[in-house]
């Protein structure tokens, strides 16, 4: 495989990999590691512009973690709540270490990772990890487009530029999605939703009107991974909102490939009313512990509706707190903007390191991916004017403002 950094030109097709910083645990026992696909897309930027993202050096004050990597790269994040003296002995632990998944080297530094608020040094750690990479590549890269996230309360970021890839124009973007001090994640410009500054750097690119595989997490969800044998490469998409050829061209390089793989075509429904639904039980359960709390009598009472509240926060609400009702609504739960892309990801089964929310990282699982990415892309060419007329035919015409009023 032949990759080169280029600087930034038309480009027929685009790749984007996202880091969901502390979106590692929802309700029913789902997990995920939400900085997969950041590390899919990180590996396959390696590839054209070998870095040493190791970290070099980590320093702490009350409120902010800073990290530098031997490759130059350098950035920083706020935690509402501060660093204890404790944790900044906890942090000097990932001096030397490094990892194309942000949040795996942050499950090495701290054992587990809670969003939502509950692990905020965790969540900053791993936010000025992934920033630090951005920065590494913003410098090192031929040309590249960088900004901030401009939603409400994120202390996200986005970097683009192209690649050639076997003689092939590629553009991608690595996105960063994350709650200021800590809390989050906010994933309002998830996936290839061109809102606010991602979707002024996607207009500039024309990445809003191309082909586009959406890379993301590996997971574990109870209802699919039941009779799950080994970790699959996973496939989703709506045939009816998004782009089947996409979707098929990824399930076909799969099946020459001999990869396990699972895929649905009926992912995704858009007009979900499941996300307000869901936040509706999180309000009503809310509701009824403050009730029993405000009516109790005894520190054991009191104790276990703290236990019940503390387990809502760290875990069920992840199942609602990442994304507006509003643009769920248009995009569900990948961030899909309608007609471009689809997803690819990661499905494991069954295992006691899903127990203890470890989802693990696979250095083999990256490098496979790569090889799929290339031959998908190959196949969506191939197939271009197909691929042109189902964007033609379902792209939603929306500015990135009208779409950052909806956040």
């Amino acid at each position: 495989m032949d990759f080169t950094a280029i600087e930034i030109k038309p480009a027929k097709i685009a790749l984007m990999g996202h880091n969901g910083v502390g979106h590692a645990v929802s309700h029913s026992g789902f997990r995920q590691d939400d900085s997969y696909g950041f590390a899919m897309l990180v590996n396959m930027l390696q590839l054209c512009v070998p870095l040493d993202l190791t970290i070099k050096n980590i320093w702490t004050d009350t409120y902010g973690i800073e990290i530098e990597l031997i490759c130059g790269g350098r950035a920083k994040a706020y935690v509402r709540r501060g660093v204890s003296f404790a944790e900044k002995e906890l942090l000097k632990n990932a001096l030397g270490l490094s990892s194309y998944a942000p949040q795996n080297l942050a499950m090495k530094i701290f054992g587990r990772i809670y969003g939502q608020g509950v692990n905020e040094v965790c969540s900053a750690f791993n936010l000025a990890y992934s920033k630090a990479i951005l920065d590494s590549y913003r410098t090192a890269w031929t040309e590249t487009h960088y900004a901030e996230d401009t939603i409400s309360n994120s202390a996200g970021a986005f970097l683009a530029g192209c690649m050639r890839m076997n003689g092939q124009v590629v553009a991608w973007m690595l996105t960063v999605n994350a709650g200021q001090g800590g809390l989050g994640p906010i994933e309002d410009s998830e996936g290839n939703i061109p809102i606010g500054s991602k979707g002024e750097i996607m207009q500039k690119m024309g990445m809003d009107t191309i082909p586009t595989i959406v890379l993301e997490s590996r997971a574990y969800v109870p209802a699919l991974s039941k009779g799950l044998k080994e970790a699959s490469f996973w496939v989703r998409w709506n045939k009816e909102y998004d782009n089947s050829v996409v979707g098929k061209a990824l399930v076909q390089v799969l099946k020459e490939e001999s990869l396990p793989y699972v895929f649905s075509d009926d992912a995704y429904m858009r007009n979900d009313l499941s996300l307000e639904k869901e936040s509706e039980r999180i309000g009503q359960c809310l509701i009824e512990l403050g009730k029993q709390y405000k009516q109790s009598q005894t520190s054991a009472e009191r104790v276990e509706i703290a236990g019940i509240l503390a387990q809502l926060v760290s875990e069920d609400m992840g199942g609602s707190i990442f994304m507006s009702n509003k643009l769920f609504a248009l995009t569900a739960g990948g961030g899909l903007f309608p007609g471009l892309a689809a997803v690819f990801s990661v499905l494991v089964p069954y295992s006691e390191y899903v127990v203890t929310q470890q989802i693990d990282y696979r250095k083999k699982e990256i490098e496979q991916s790569a090889l799929v990415l290339v031959k998908a892309i190959q196949y969506i060419l191939e197939h271009y004017a197909e691929t042109l007329e189902e964007i033609k035919r379902k792209r939603m015409v929306i500015s990135s403002v009208e779409l950052l009023q909806l956040s």
